[in-house]
Parts: structure tokens; sequence; C-alpha cells
């Protein structure tokens, strides 16, 4: 192989210059060797400095025509351009021509050995997992395309699979094994650099390390670069004969990661092995993680569709076993048990918009209720609105509805209810140096119903995000003015994560609000989708008067106190209290009534707070139950106007003396009239809350 170095060239050049300079002058004085000197350090530094890519390197051309002849992309389908829709028309000149025309997804590099067998990495087709991308195959440098055809061996703890392909007559030609690689050896990475087709790139074998889990064997690692898509390349020695298989990318330096090809060649024929061990935890449970491991075995040949319904059938029911062990263990210690809930429990109702999620950090601390971070409000068209955060990794919010669209169109036509969320540009796709948002993507996979712990019920559906391998899966709670929604982008085909959202419900805190006419139009959907809370609820608006009827009580309000139309906001709020001594029963502890000029009536259900609660929730809680100001019916002043709480005459107040009820209100006006109709409505309250649906 011919190696011609520019570096060492330059020098040489510019020391000769500069003495062939110095004898034409005929003077080699003391300035001329001082600017010899100069002249020999900016060369020896040119040397150092000038990059390698400008060696004028030769690989040996049988070499070149094994790659272009047994070296493949692996590809799948795009998607049907009929199920995805964006939301403009985009300059083609933003998409490269390669993304526009081609009509596969170039996700790795395959190879085929001489053996006859084709060898790629299991995590390039994702087979033990229900990943998005099926169907795949192989393409030749001139563009020919062969579909995969079965599965013969495969590992996951190794990271490949051994295949054969459809048509192609290929036979047992291909690329040779060295099963004894020399250390410090000339090595070529060669695959699929960036999908952008088959590359050839230089280093050296310059070391082996024993993999993580036990060191059962070792990886090769080489300096020659991989980028991704040469997952599934073969790393070749300076003959051209197959050492590895390429299958990681360093972090920051090219010291990259082959399985050798020994371990390939000699794996079980007809065998498929899974190996999984690795930390295991509900995101918003970190302070409980478990190690989990994981092997099962089955026997090939299998297609690939075959093969991922066999993986699935053995990893799903294990990582479920997985996790409700963790529940099952740490049981004393989760939310509601321990010490640490006690915060939390003593809390109260909090009558917030927007969902939120009950955690313990792996910090530790104590249990509450976490907020969203990044929140932002997209406006969507007839009054909707699409308000979003993140936390724990879980996109979640609200989204309000539409005027016009009814929640039974929305519950029975998924689609319709995924293209709000799109319009509102909440997923984009970047072509090039533009972001551009869908407007459809295609058809929903899978839809399951799911009721919580605490007699909510959700839907939770995955969606196709074809053009990554990802999908998108999100829980949803129909809620009077709309849905709720905690989603998470799946890594490509991890069904796991489905069992991840179905737990993640249990501790979602959501309040549930709406004007009257949403009220109603919630408590038709029936028991298959109203909360179990609301069951037997009605809400009546007349002219003159509101009548919520609950299965605790009525509360009535008449214009006077608040103005009576179809504005006028009910929220329902949530908290966690005792009950046949049981903590932690998640119920109703908080009505308001809210009119368009803000004044707001409220019924507030109050607990007695627990021995490690805050200070100040003791406090409260003394004034409380003493009567005393600011719960004596005494009018104050607060940042948006007046208020006056006081205790009504309620029945629980007198059966539990743990919880008081307290009946308020916040209002701009201190009238007399005013204050003497707020009297008579606090004094004629009277809810059992004990009488709830549970």
């Amino acid at each position: 192989m011919l190696v011609f170095d520019v570096r060492a060239f330059v020098f040489f050049l510019l020391l000769r210059t500069s003495f062939i300079s110095f004898i034409y002058k005929g003077v080699l004085s003391l300035h001329y060797i001082k600017t010899a000197f100069f002249i020999a350090t900016f060369g020896f530094s040119v040397f150092l400095t000038v990059p390698t890519t400008l060696y004028a390197q030769h690989v040996p051309n049988s070499i070149v025509e094994d790659v272009n002849r047994y070296v493949f992309e692996v590809v799948v389908p795009k998607e049907s351009s009929e199920n995805v829709v964006y939301e403009t028309t985009f300059l083609p000149d933003l998409v490269s021509y390669k993304d526009r025309l081609d009509a596969y997804y170039s996700i790795g590099s395959a190879f085929l050995l001489n053996t006859g067998e084709f060898v790629t990495g299991a995590h390039v087709l994702d087979v033990f997992f229900n990943a998005i991308h099926k169907s795949a195959a192989i393409r030749t440098c001139d563009g020919r395309v062969y579909p995969i055809r079965n599965i013969y061996k495969a590992s996951n703890a190794e990271d490949f699979i051994v295949f054969d392909v459809v048509g192609g007559n290929f036979g047992k030609k291909g690329l040779a094994p060295n099963i004894s690689p020399v250390l410090n050896s000339k090595v070529f990475a060669v695959g699929n650099s960036l999908g952008d087709g088959v590359v050839i790139r230089e280093g050296l074998y310059t070391s082996k390390t024993p993999e993580e889990h036990a060191g059962n064997w070792s990886w090769i690692r080489f300096s020659a670069a991989a980028s991704p898509g040469n997952s599934g390349g073969p790393l070749l020695d300076q003959e051209g004969r197959v050492i590895g298989v390429i299958l990681r990318k360093s972090r920051s330096e090219n010291l990259n990661y082959a399985l050798p090809i020994q371990n390939v060649l000699q794996a079980r024929q007809n065998h498929a092995s899974y190996f999984f061990k690795n930390k295991v935890q509900l995101l918003n449970l970190q302070a409980f993680p478990e190690m989990a491991v994981t092997t099962y075995n089955f026997s090939l040949p299998l297609s690939e569709s075959e093969f991922r319904a066999k993986s699935s059938f053995f990893f799903m029911p294990r990582y479920k076993e997985v996790i409700e062990g963790i529940l099952t263990k740490n049981a004393q210690q989760l939310f509601p048990n321990g010490d640490k809930s006690d915060f939390l429990l003593s809390i109260g109702p909090v009558p917030m918009a927007l969902p939120r999620i009950i955690g313990l950090n792996e910090s530790g601390g104590v249990w509450s209720d976490y907020i969203p971070e990044s929140v932002h409000t997209i406006t969507l068209e007839n009054n909707g609105s699409l308000i979003s955060g993140q936390l724990y990794g879980y996109p979640m919010g609200l989204l309000v509805l539409p005027e016009g669209l009814s929640m039974a169109t929305v519950l029975n036509t998924p689609e319709k209810l995924m293209d709000i969320f799109l319009n509102s540009g909440w997923i984009r796709r970047q072509f090039e140096s533009q972001g551009v948002s869908f407007r459809s993507i295609g058809r929903m996979l899978t839809e399951e119903q799911l009721t919580d712990r605490h007699g909510r019920h959700w839907i939770i559906q995955k969606w196709p995000i074809f053009y990554t391998n990802h999908v998108m899966l999100i829980a949803l709670l129909p809620t009077p003015q709309g849905v709720v929604f905690v989603s998470y982008f799946d890594v490509p085909g991890a069904d796991y994560n489905i069992e991840d959202i179905r737990q993640v419900t249990n501790f979602v805190a959501v309040n549930f609000a709406g004007t009257t006419k949403e009220w109603k139009t919630y408590l038709n959907l029936g028991d298959d989708w109203v909360a179990k809370s609301f069951r037997n609820w009605s809400v009546s608006a007349k002219k003159n008067e509101i009548l919520l009827t609950t299965t605790f009580g009525k509360l009535r309000v008449s214009d006077g106190l608040i103005t009576v139309d179809d504005k006028v906001q009910i929220v329902a709020s949530f908290g966690f209290y005792e009950r046949a001594n049981t903590r932690g029963n998640y119920e109703i502890g908080r009505i308001d009534i809210i009119d368009s000029n803000n004044v707001n009536l409220f019924v507030h259900r109050m607990r007695k707070p627990l021995p490690n609660a805050h200070k100040e929730l003791k406090e409260k809680w003394r004034k409380a139950s003493a009567k005393k100001y600011p719960y004596n019916g005494a009018v104050h002043t607060i940042d948006n106007g007046w208020s006056m709480s006081q205790m009504p005459n309620s029945k629980i107040a007198k059966s539990n003396h743990d919880e008081i009820v307290i009946s308020a209100i916040v209002h701009d006006s201190q009238t007399i009239d005013f204050k003497k109709q707020l009297q008579l409505w606090v004094k004629n309250v009277s809810l059992d809350f004990s009488q709830q649906c549970r």
C-alpha cells in the first residue's frame, strides 16, 4: 500500500528552500542561522498540525472490489405519503436530493461472509423489540434491494444477527474472516456512514476491552472513524478480512467498538439468546431502582416478524414482573405510606389547571406532586389551547378542546384528536435548517383503555414517528374542558415503556374543571369515561341559579352572589384523605364556582396535618379548627380583592374531628348586601364528603 505523507514533504521543501537561499547569498551569518531555525520550527509545526486527511491513501483494489460486492446498506421502506401530511409545502431545496427521491430509509450496514451468511447488528433492526421499522432489506452499491427472509443466529448481548435474503443468488461468496487479528495493526472501518453510502476509513486495532457485564469476551477497540450508520458493518484487516462487526461509537474519541467475528462464527446455529441486565425504575420513583436480569432462549430460524413476536412474548411479562416487584418490595415506603408522605397527605387539594406527577426523587426528600417545567401555551382556533410542559421526561399538559368539537367525537376518532396536537406544532421534523410541523402522522398503531387505581379512565395510544423509528406513547384522560395528557417519545421499539406509562397514571394528580355546559357534556359520556368520583353528579344552570348535585350533597348558588351565565366555571380539586383506617384515599376536597367577574365561591375540606407536615400547615389547622381569624367569618383583604372564610354547618365537621370544612369567597366588593348574602350562603352549605363514590 502506498502512503504519501504531504506533511513531511512540506517540511522538507521549507528546509531546502531556506538553505538554498542562504547559499545563494554566500553568507551564513548568525541572522540567517536564526532565520533557518525559525523556518525549521515552523516547518515542524506544520508537520504536527496538518490534518491526517491530507495523506494520500491507497486502499488495495481487491479490498475496494470486495467492499462493493459484499458490504450493503440496511434499508426499510419509507412511509406512504398518503399517511403523513406536513403543515406546509416546503421548498424542495431544503431537503437533500437523496431524501427527496429515495424510497427507503437507510438505517445501518450489513455484510456477507464467505460462508454465505449475512451479518448485521441486532440493534440495527431492533429485532428484540417491536420496532416501527419492519420489512428490512439489504441494498447493494448499484441499488438492488433484497428483503431479509429468515434469522438463523441472534444475540442481543453480543448485538448481532445472522440472516439470509430473498433472491440475489449470492451463494457461498463473501468476505473471509480473520479470528486472530494482531494488536496495533492497520484496520479499515467499512459501512454506510450517516446513511449516505458505504465508505472505507483507516485506523488501528488499538486494544481489547472486556464486555461490561461479566467479561466473557472482549470488544475490539479501533481508531478508525465510525459514524451513525456504520453499525453492522465489517471491520477489516489490511488484507480485507473481517475481524469484527462494528457496533458502537465512542462518545468523544475515535476508540470505537466492534464485536470479534469469532463470536459470530462460534455462536449456536438456529438459536437466539437474550440477556438483559440493567437498572429498572419508574421515572417518578427514582429512589427505588431495581437491578433486573432477564435471560431467555428460543429456536430459529424465524422470519423477522416472527422473531419480534417471539421475543416480546418472553420479555414483556418479565419486565412487568420487575416493575410489580419494585412496587411490592417498597410498598411501605411508597406514597401514601411512610413518614415521607406526611407533607403531601397534609397539604390538601391544590386548585391547579395543569396535571402534576407525584414522585420521590433519587436524592430523597419528601413525596410531592411535581409541576411540569418549561410550561408554554399554544393558542388553537375556536378558543382551544394546548398548555404543556415536561416532567421526568414526560411531555404532559392539558388540551382545551376548540369550541364545536365534542368530547364524544374526540374519543371515537383518535386521528381527529392527534391532528389537533399536530396542528399546534407540538411535533416538528427538522429538514436541514427548517423545522416543519405535521398535519397528520398516519394511523394509530395500538389503543387500550385503562382504569387507574383512583377510578379514572385513560386511553393509552401508540403512534408512529416513522422517520426516526420511534413511537409516541400518549395517555389521555377526558375531563369536562378537554383532555389531560401524559406522553413519552419512546426509544426504538421498546414496548416496555408502555408499562411505565401505565404505572405513572396512578401517580398523576388531576383536577377537573369546565363550564356548566362542559360539565353536562362530560357527565353524559357514561361510566366508561366519567371518573368514578363523579358518578351520579348533575349540573343544573337555570336563569338565576346553579345547582350542583353530588353524592355528598348539593351546592346551590343564586344570582346576586355570582353572575349566572354560560361562562361560570366549576372546578373539582382532589386531595388525599383517610378513610376506614387507610391512608391516601384520592378524593374531592374542594369545589370552586367562579364567574366571569372572578367572583370565587368555594368549599374546602381541610384535614388535620400529620406529624411530619410543615409548620405552616399545622398553624393553619390550629386557626381554622378554633375558628380564629381569618376563618371566623370576618371579611379581610387579599391581593385581588376581599375574602371571607368560616366553617359552615357541615356534617363531616361534626362526625370526624380530623377534618373540617371551610366555605370561602374571593370578591372585589364589600357592600353590606353582598356580605349578608354571603353569610347566608355559607351558613346553608351542608356537604358530607364521607359519602363520595369510592
